[in-house]
């Protein structure tokens, strides 16, 4: 607690030396403060509402509260860390920047397929005011050289070796089984189905509350290999939004235990009858998900090959069918003397959220639309909208936050689908999908109130 306490006493300190409004700057960080306090507050009320019985519930928090108290503090201690530690700031950058080759590595590859469509020299000049990027052949193809890089150091058991050891801190911390510590850590990077695969032989064996978690953080995280695409389309508008990217999934995967270990404080009322040892090391133990290097790669991909598509047919279909239910929308009577949208209905129901993250006034509305936007579409197609809305730059980093996930209706399906085809015999990933969404959309919301204390 010292550091957080001296933090904000030399944030008093500062604005006690300035010519700024002190009591404005105070009641902005207080509010902040209440808004995360007021999220907290919210999760344990839909744990009380999904308990069976109340009473027990209220015994299990007693129980077990010191792990939640534990998850709060990392939870704010690492948002700490990552936005005031210049040695923290600095290593972030540092992942940015490998990232970034990344995609330029790809940049080649798309240059050598598609000639000017992938990047490549123009044939011909470009009128005034026109742009020849194009998303799917020059942003979506990096997913395709991390899906190989992904398999490569799966192949190589690195992903396994630093899963293990990180995942420590979260088995101490929450409460958690290695396995689920494992998957944790490695979603901060992979996808929501390569992240599973690294306990692939222990998936049919998880409890109730394991698979709530795997199932919560698929929809509260992105990937690396989308993170370069998101951070594309934001340059222009925001200062090094790679960095903010990486640092909202490693407090997501926090903020997503610890809100699934308050809505499900006692674990034991879920163990599965098929009793697994999970102290075995996963590193000596994993079965090899491929025979040999070559098909490792050649595996990543083609799952990156696969994955890149999936993208494209859901932009394609989405965004169409978006804009068909805005034309019948619109032969309805019109509100407040502008047509009816699935945005505009969206919005009004995200506009709560949206207020508490201490946003302008002028500005909740347009980020209650983003946020609508990455629900319904998905969040590729809100950072675009993002990219484009003239918003503070304040208010830009904040709704960073608050997309940077797989959190839509689409994705339900997708990571249903995924994770039974790892595991067909798992009976609880149909069980909990709809909580799990839930959980991770409380999640973004949770990290992104505080990351407004920070900001």
């Amino acid at each position: 607690m010292r550091p957080i306490v001296i933090y904000y006493c030399l944030i008093i300190k500062n604005m006690l030396n300035s010519s700024e409004d002190i009591n404005f700057q105070l009641i902005l960080m207080l509010r902040s403060i209440l808004c995360y306090v007021l999220c907290i507050s919210l999760v344990f009320l839909l744990g009380i509402y999904k308990s069976n019985n109340r009473k027990q519930y209220f015994t299990d928090i007693k129980d077990n509260y010191k792990y939640i108290i534990f998850g709060i503090l990392l939870q704010v201690l690492v948002a700490l860390l990552l936005m005031q530690s210049k040695t923290a700031i600095d290593i972030i950058s540092s992942i940015s920047n490998f990232i970034f080759k990344i995609k330029e590595a790809t940049l080649e590859g798309t240059k050598f397929v598609f000639g000017y469509l992938g990047g490549g020299t123009l044939p011909f000049s470009l009128k005034e005011g026109s742009n020849a990027f194009i998303f799917a052949f020059q942003a979506l193809p990096t997913i395709i050289l991390v899906g190989a890089l992904s398999a490569i150091l799966t192949y190589c058991k690195v992903f396994h070796f630093i899963s293990k050891i990180l995942g420590a801190i979260f088995k101490y911390i929450f409460n958690i089984k290695d396995s689920i510590g494992t998957v944790s850590i490695a979603k901060i990077f992979l996808g929501q189905i390569e992240a599973p695969l690294l306990i692939k032989d222990k998936l049919s064996s998880l409890r109730q509350f394991d698979t709530l978690i795997i199932l919560a953080l698929a929809f509260s995280t992105s990937s690396a290999s989308v993170m370069p695409i998101y951070a594309d389309v934001l340059k222009g508008c925001c200062h090094n939004p790679l960095n903010h990217l990486i640092v909202s999934n490693v407090i997501n995967v926090i903020s997503t235990i610890l809100v699934c270990r308050i809505l499900v404080p006692k674990q034991e009322d879920y163990i599965n009858e098929n009793k697994i040892n999970d102290d075995i090391l996963l590193v000596n133990n994993v079965k090899k998900p491929y025979n040999n290097l070559i098909d490792a790669i050649s595996s990543g991909i083609s799952n990156g090959a696969g994955v890149w598509w999936g993208i494209v047919c859901a932009l394609i279909g989405m965004v169409a069918l978006v804009y068909f239910v805005d034309y019948l929308l619109s032969l309805l009577p019109e509100v407040n003397d502008e047509p009816l949208s699935l945005q505009r209905i969206v919005a009004l129901i995200m506009y709560p959220i949206a207020w508490l993250f201490d946003i302008k006034g002028s500005e909740i509305m347009q980020i209650a639309q983003i946020l609508g936007t990455k629900m319904v579409i998905n969040e590729t197609v809100a950072f675009f909208d993002l990219a484009k809305s003239g918003l503070s730059q304040e208010s830009i980093i904040k709704t960073i936050y608050a997309i940077n996930n797989f959190g839509n209706f689409a994705c339900i399906g997708i990571t249903a689908n995924g994770l039974l085809s790892l595991a067909p015999q798992q009976i609880f990933i149909t069980k909990t999908i709809n909580t799990s969404f839930l959980c991770g959309f409380i999640a973004t919301i949770l990290t992104t109130t505080l990351i407004c204390v920070f900001l």
